[in-house]
């Protein structure tokens, strides 16, 4: 009989090609973690992965058994959730978001339908792409959004579907530009990469591509090094930023009329070559959507009309 963390361990190697990178979404050391592999590989009777310079990939035989323990763990999680208890009156909502107004916007209107008479379990998490992944893996939440450039694409769906989830296109549009209306760039009509070269970007401190290659991670690490930048984990951080530095911009998705007038911003479309986003909905394929997911996903299709 194996042991079923371990179980959740392998599958967990499997998607990042990399133990020190698992041992570390896991929470674990390494050798905690190569010591539980080869228990588990010592079960089974044979290597579960090869390793090499880029990490480690699946055997043969390993390849078979991590799609049996997958489809396993997904029964088990289908039976748990088929034997939970319905608590009468009970609201329950657990969701990752990205860091954008439109979001919080969604929640604000989301609990205007909120019985604050009945009992609740409501958890409104702002993070990165790859957290919200990991979150509605480990369960922490049922639901995530994740938005991702739209080259990016191939390399976030190919992670979702590696780790048994499922997607719905929510959304997908052009960044738009905002900068205060002190900037240098204000004024003008159209917004090229030239027009930016002098002023510094507010990205996103722990922005995350998996499976991108190295090749292209030095590209833009190069590009990087030819660019200003301040790395920010906080939303509103990033519009005090905005506000008190006019030498900042941001891309992001619009943002509504009333926040742009307090914080005394501008929006601007830019001709920029790979400056769309794409926001998806993910959960499990064995969770099915209740109530509150369902009434919040629309709230959030509203806000990014």
């Amino acid at each position: 009989m194996y042991n079923l963390i371990h179980l959740k361990y392998a599958l967990e190697i499997e998607s990042t090609g990399s133990i020190s990178k698992a041992a570390k979404n896991l929470y674990m050391t390494q050798p905690q973690l190569s010591r539980a592999l080869k228990e588990l590989e010592d079960s089974v009777g044979a290597a579960l992965f090869n390793r090499t310079a880029k990490g480690v990939i699946p055997t043969e035989k390993g390849a078979d058994f991590l799609s049996g323990a997958r489809s396993v763990l997904s029964k088990l999680e289908e039976m748990e959730m088929g034997l939970k208890p319905t608590v009468l009156g009970k609201q329950d909502f657990l969701v990752s978001v990205p860091r954008a107004g439109c979001y919080s916007y969604a929640f604000d209107a989301f609990l205007e339908d909120i019985d604050f008479d009945l009992n609740m379990n409501l958890t409104y998490r702002e993070t990165n792409a790859v957290r919200a992944i990991k979150n509605v893996c480990d369960r922490v939440n049922d639901i995530a959004f994740i938005r991702y450039r739209t080259e990016h694409e191939n390399y976030f769906l190919r992670e979702i579907e590696d780790r048994g989830l499922v997607y719905e296109v929510i959304h997908s549009a052009p960044f738009i530009l905002l900068t205060s209306q002190n900037s240098p760039i204000a004024n003008l009509k159209t917004i090229t990469s030239q027009s930016l070269e002098n002023l510094c970007e507010i990205i996103e401190g722990d922005y995350i591509v998996p499976y991108l290659p190295i090749a292209e991670v030095r590209r833009t690490l190069e590009f990087d090094a030819k660019r200003k930048t301040i790395a920010v984990f906080d939303r509103d951080t990033r519009t005090r930023i905005l506000r008190s530095c006019p030498e900042t911009y941001m891309f992001t998705s619009p943002v509504s009329n009333a926040h742009i007038e307090k914080n005394h911003l501008i929006e601007r479309y830019c001709d920029i070559p790979n400056n769309s986003y794409c926001d998806i909905l993910i959960y499990r394929r064995s969770y099915k959507l209740n109530h509150y997911d369902k009434k919040f996903v629309q709230k959030v299709q509203e806000n990014l009309k």
